[in-house]
């Protein structure tokens, strides 16, 4: 492959491969960098939705646990039977 050429020959053509590798090396970063972006982007969006399901969480326990200390201690006996066989007809809607 080098047999028979001029030391110039020789480095002319290792300085176009290069030339050529190094367009190709700044394409591929090009891309990876838009991939990067991406990613980053996306990441922050995953951890601003398990935020809001943590608030969303958080607030519907809170729900329930008013509802229950509600029909405990605040309502008489007919209005507990009445919201306890509507939340419970609607639980069991939702499991099916």
């Amino acid at each position: 492959m080098l047999k028979g050429k001029g030391i110039e020959e020789i480095v002319n053509r290792w300085s176009t491969e290069l030339e050529t590798h190094v367009r190709d090396f700044n394409r591929f970063a090009g891309e990876v960098a838009v991939w990067d972006r991406s990613l980053i982007e996306n990441g922050n969006n995953v951890s601003s939705h398990g935020a809001r399901l943590t608030l969303v969480t958080v607030s519907l326990t809170l729900c329930c646990s008013s509802r229950h200390y509600i029909t405990m201690f605040w309502l008489p006996n007919e209005s507990k039977m009445i919201l306890t066989s509507r939340w419970n007809t609607s639980n069991s809607r939702k499991k099916n």
